[in-house]
C-alpha cells in the first residue's frame, strides 16, 4: 500500500512540474513551424481569382424568388399562391408573409 502511495505522489509531482515548468520548442519545431507559416501565408496571398469586373446594370429591380419590390399584390399571388399570415402594425401597414411549410427545416 506504502509503494502505491509512493508511486502515485511521484506522479503527481512529475505532473506539477510539468504543468509549471515551460517547455522550450526544439530548433527543428521552430523551423517547421515558420516553414508552414510561411507556405500558408503564400497560399492566402496568391491570387487565383481574375480580376473581371462585374458588369453593373443601368437599372435593375430587387427580387426574391423572381418577386421584385414594384409587383402587385395580384401577381404575387399568383406566383406564389394565398399569403399564409398577414400581420398589421400601427401605421396600418399589412404585411403578407408567403412561405413554404419545409422552411423549419
Amino acid at each position: 500500500m506504502f509503494k502505491i502511495r509512493r508511486l502515485l505522489l511521484y506522479i503527481v509531482i512529475f505532473l506539477i512540474i510539468v504543468l509549471v515548468v515551460p517547455i522550450k520548442e526544439t530548433a527543428p519545431m521552430t523551423s517547421l513551424q515558420q516553414q508552414l507559416k510561411s507556405s500558408v501565408d503564400s497560399w492566402t496571398s496568391s491570387e487565383t481569382a481574375t480580376n473581371d469586373e462585374l458588369k453593373v446594370p443601368n437599372k435593375h429591380d430587387f427580387a426574391v424568388n423572381n418577386i421584385q419590390m414594384n409587383m402587385s399584390k395580384q401577381d404575387v399571388d399568383n406566383k406564389l399562391g394565398k399569403a399564409k399570415r398577414v400581420t398589421s402594425n400601427e401605421y396600418g401597414t399589412h404585411w403578407h408573409t408567403y412561405y413554404s411549410d419545409d422552411y423549419r427545416a
